[in-house]
């Protein structure tokens, strides 16, 4: 009897330590998001911030989560609210409210390693009963990051790298402590600011010391940026710059979410085409088959020949 009652006292508990399931969620982040969209909650999702551009949720609703009104957040009428340090909000007032009225809150601190995108993950996969379906989330950014890292790590010149994500005067770029300079060390480049901590906007004597082999640019706010920064005056002089190697990433690569593995290996195979498994591709450059086509032919004409 005793045995039984032990049993039942920790069954009620794991229950209770369940996530459970809402029906209205509200994302505070592109990158929030977009985990939910892979967890399979995009039917679940009520109100995104403006930011979110996730294929699929385009006709999700946008309200601003940078400078949260609490009236609008109440009005949304969500049982789970996801926001981070990014949105403008005092955290325990926000959290305070919120629940007062009915909605529970997932707060998510700074991301600043990968490592805390699958923190992420976990914490709105247990809240959302989608343990399974995150974990198998993780595996899967985990196994793609090796396939990367099995060639990356085997670099022994790695090539310099000006990562800039807003474009002039105010041209952020970062240092450690950032999930984004893991994210070039994944991919076998160097961050020529990893001694830096951070964002910040670096001057260009800096950037001209460190003279950069390649230069990324997540700008989004331009129509142009690759044809904006080899026109800034004074910026001839960097090594990337004269030799045309600028490089425009999509400006998810910003974001701490899912598709963390597919930009580290955007940033590979643009750092070291040479090293780039095409053979994995869907289909092979035309050059490429040709020549493999030529060499078959070339083989088998000459094993003709041996055997005659």
């Amino acid at each position: 009897m005793r045995k039984l009652f032990t049993i039942i006292i920790i069954f009620t508990l794991s229950i209770l330590s369940l996530g459970k399931e809402y029906k209205r969620i509200a994302s505070g982040s592109p990158a929030v998001s977009e985990i939910l969209y892979e967890l399979g909650l995009k039917d679940n999702i009520i109100a995104m911030d403006k930011n979110s551009d996730v294929k699929g949720l385009e006709n999700i609703p946008k309200v601003s989560f940078y400078n949260i009104s609490m009236e609008e957040m109440l009005g949304l009428k969500a049982d789970l609210v996801i926001f981070s340090t990014f949105n403008k909000a005092e955290k325990n007032s926000f959290v305070t409210l919120m629940e007062k009225n009915g909605t529970d809150v997932i707060y998510l601190p700074d991301i600043t390693s990968i490592e805390d995108i699958y923190t992420s993950i976990r914490v709105i996969g247990e809240q959302t009963e989608r343990v399974p379906e995150g974990e198998k989330i993780i595996a899967k950014i985990k196994e793609d990051i090796k396939n990367i890292t099995d060639k990356s790590e085997k670099i022994e010149k790695r090539k310099k790298v000006y990562f800039e994500i807003s474009p002039y005067p105010n041209m952020y770029t970062f240092g450690k402590g950032v999930f984004m300079n893991e994210m070039l060390e994944k991919a076998g480049v160097e961050n020529i600011f990893k001694d830096q901590k951070g964002w910040f906007i670096p001057i260009l004597e800096a950037i001209a010391v460190k003279n950069p082999d390649l230069i990324f640019t997540s700008t989004y706010q331009l129509d142009n940026p690759i044809k904006e920064l080899e026109q800034r005056e004074n910026w001839r002089i960097i090594k990337a710059i004269k030799e045309k190697k600028i490089y425009h990433i999509e400006k998810e690569v910003v974001r701490p979410s899912v598709k963390v593995a597919e930009m580290i290996r955007e940033i590979f195979e643009i750092s070291y085409p040479e090293l780039k498994d095409w053979q994995k591709t869907k289909k092979a450059p035309l050059r490429v088959r040709a020549f493999l086509v030529e060499i078959k032919c070339n083989s088998r004409k000459c094993l003709m020949t041996t055997l005659l």
